[in-house]
Order: C-alpha cells, then structure tokens, then sequence
C-alpha cells in the first residue's frame, strides 16, 4: 500500500470519528439534494484539520454565548459545507469507519 493511501486512510477514519461524534447532516430544503454538513466545535484547530482533510468547506464564527452565571463560554465554530456534491464525497471517504447510528441517519435523510 502506497504511503498517501495510508495517510488517506487514517485522514479519513479520523475524520469519521470526529464526525460521528460531534457532526451532522441536515436537510436545507424539500430536495434530497438540499444537505449540509455541519460540525461545531470550540477547538479551531481540530475544524481546520478536517477541512484540510477533504479541501471543500468553510468554518464560521467565533459564535460567543452569554455568560451563565460564573460559568464564561468558550467561543464557538461551525464548519459547514453545503454543496451535495461535496456532502457526498465528504461521506463517501468516510462512509466504511462510520458508525451504524451515524450511517442510519445519513440513509433516513437522503431517502
């Protein structure tokens, strides 16, 4: 096996763990082609490695909340991606390290 197919696997699961926890995919109109990729997270570093992954994306923000008493936010991000194409090729390189709850929903959204 070639080095980048290695890299390439490893970016891929990564990001499919990374995903599958703190990702999602949400319908933007009645189409099944109207998908966003979305994944929030107050870690800027961690959303610039995944959109250096896949090379498709923007991330928004920082978002900050009120503060809940003594308790201070972090700042918030959001990487979205909202072309079907790119949703797809997104999914697709990380579709075999998904786990089945994530892959479920992925299929209830787009069926």
């Amino acid at each position: 096996m070639a080095k980048r197919s290695i890299d390439n696997s490893i970016d891929n699961s990564w990001a499919a763990g990374f995903f599958d926890g703190e990702g999602c995919v949400n319908r933007t109109c009645s189409s099944k082609k109207c998908i966003a990729l979305r994944i929030g997270q107050s870690h800027l570093s961690v959303l610039r490695r995944f959109k250096k992954i896949f090379r498709v994306g923007k991330i928004y923000g920082p978002y900050v909340a009120k503060p809940i008493g003594n308790y201070k936010c972090k700042p918030k991000y959001m990487y979205q991606v909202a072309k079907f194409d790119k949703v797809k090729m997104i999914i697709t390189k990380i579709w075999p390290y998904l786990d089945k709850v994530k892959r479920e929903q992925i299929l209830d959204l787009i069926s």
